[in-house]
């Protein structure tokens, strides 16, 4: 799999919700949208913070890896809802928008905002696979998977003072074009930006080897990458590896603290070194971050060939 944000460097020698906000999570303007309803899935409280659950994701437009993430991530999701004893209900937890462009489908899954956006203040700590696979009910395709999932609960209470927005240059990307990430604190904060790929692939975007860490300043717009890193020639482009559209989303974190991201791996993709790491990897990182010192929000955005 080729991934999807690179960071590309020219240089002389030539040459990637907050506290007190609700998440936002844009949606293209595009037409032909709707909404659709999947059944709901058995799920059993084991005890000791952990619960099996059940889940699954259709593959009439997505692949099979693709259809995995999508279904892992609303685990994640409905674990920690379950664990605090919040119903999830079938008409929210399994809801999806299909959009049509050019008679191309992408899928919106509200999973992408679990990170974010779960009320109930648990977070996975540890999964357990227990069986998984391709299933086929009235005629479609699911991939279908039962896990135990470990959940934690959160330390600390918002501080409502601390709060963070973040915006896009635009919604939608078509092959090769620019991304630039603008985020406001109302606090002197260190950001740290992860993009969440459709098909369960997490990069941390930054800080990594080409953007360097720099702090944020309070009620200060902060670019990633900033202007003076565009005019020495480094962007961020995103590029398309699927004929159909693909939804994505970004999700940012600011800590009042500098707390580094454990090191992640580094991937070779023929331009120049990512990093990567693992969903599981940031809901233990947002643990040990007490809420009254970060607050978050994801970016959904569109991908198109």
């Amino acid at each position: 799999m080729m991934h999807k944000l690179s960071v590309f460097i020219f240089l002389t020698f030539v040459g990637s919700g907050c506290a007190g906000y609700p998440p936002k999570t844009p949606s293209p303007s595009l037409e032909n949208a709707s909404v659709l309803l999947e059944t709901d899935a058995p799920q059993k409280i084991l005890g000791d913070g952990w619960v099996e659950i059940t889940e699954r994701a259709q593959m009439i437009t997505q692949g099979q890896e693709t259809a995995r993430a999508e279904a892992m991530r609303r685990a994640y999701a409905e674990a920690g809802a379950v664990i605090a004893g919040i119903e999830v209900r079938s008409d929210t937890r399994d809801q999806q928008v299909e959009i049509s462009i050019n008679g191309k489908i992408a899928k919106s899954f509200d999973a992408f905002s679990s990170l974010s956006t779960l009320q109930s203040n648990g977070r996975v700590d540890e999964e357990k696979g227990v069986r998984e696979g391709i299933i086929t009910r009235a005629g479609q395709s699911y991939y279908e998977l039962v896990v135990r999932l470990h959940v934690s609960m959160e330390k600390g209470k918002r501080d409502p003072t601390f709060m963070l927005s973040s915006d896009l240059n635009q919604e939608t990307f078509r092959d090769g074009e620019e991304m630039i990430l603008t985020l406001h604190t109302t606090k002197n904060a260190h950001a740290t930006v992860f993009n969440l790929l459709s098909d369960g692939t997490v990069e941390l975007l930054y800080p990594n080897p080409a953007i360097p860490y720099d702090a944020v300043r309070a009620n200060t717009p902060f670019e990633i990458p900033s202007e003076a890193l565009r005019r020495r020639g480094l962007h961020l482009r995103k590029f398309a590896d699927h004929d159909i559209p693909q939804i994505e989303a970004l999700f940012v974190v600011a800590t009042r603290k500098r707390i580094p991201f454990p090191d992640a791996g580094i991937t070779e993709d023929g331009v120049m070194p990512y990093q990567t790491t693992a969903f599981l990897t940031i809901q233990k990182w947002l643990l040990n971050v007490p809420l009254e010192e970060r607050a978050e929000e994801t970016i959904q955005y569109l991908v198109t060939p």
